[in-house]
């Protein structure tokens, strides 16, 4: 397993960063090296996710208008629904990202939320979003 290889300073070496704990594997998860701008190409991830019965992806990431908007165009076209959560997406030129957020809603069909909060329940998982309500994450909306 990686460390964070961001500044050293007031951390253990060899040791994950504090902020990145919550988000460490767990025994069993899988994880797959994106070698591309989409997490499908070139990857098992489309394999995984059927074996797993997912039907809806919620994506965040480092360039919105880049590999984000790519994940989500493949995604589509592997017949997944499709959210993505701009708040935890970044960018390097907001107009482009206004561009492939509206792109992405309009051409391509993905649910575009600005403030998603998924949470886990005895009954799986839901998307608890301001303006939805509580839905779960396999329903039908885009």
């Amino acid at each position: 397993m990686g460390t964070f290889g961001g500044s050293s300073r007031g951390r253990v070496p060899d040791q994950p960063a504090p902020a990145l704990e919550p988000l460490l594997p767990l025994p069993g998860d899988r994880f797959v090296v994106k070698p591309r701008y989409s997490a499908f190409d070139s990857t098992p991830l489309a394999l995984i996710l059927r074996q797993l019965e997912i039907e809806r992806i919620v994506l965040a990431g480092m360039s919105t208008e880049g590999c984000v908007a790519q994940t989500a165009i493949a995604g589509k076209e592997k017949g997944f629904k499709v959210t993505v959560v701009p708040s935890a997406c970044a960018t390097v030129d907001a107009e482009l990202e206004q561009i492939a957020l509206s792109y992405l809603e309009r051409v391509v069909g993905v649910r575009i939320e600005p403030q998603a909060s998924i949470v886990e329940t005895p009954s799986g998982f839901h998307d608890r979003t301001a303006g939805y309500g509580a839905a779960n994450v396999n329903d039908e909306r885009r």
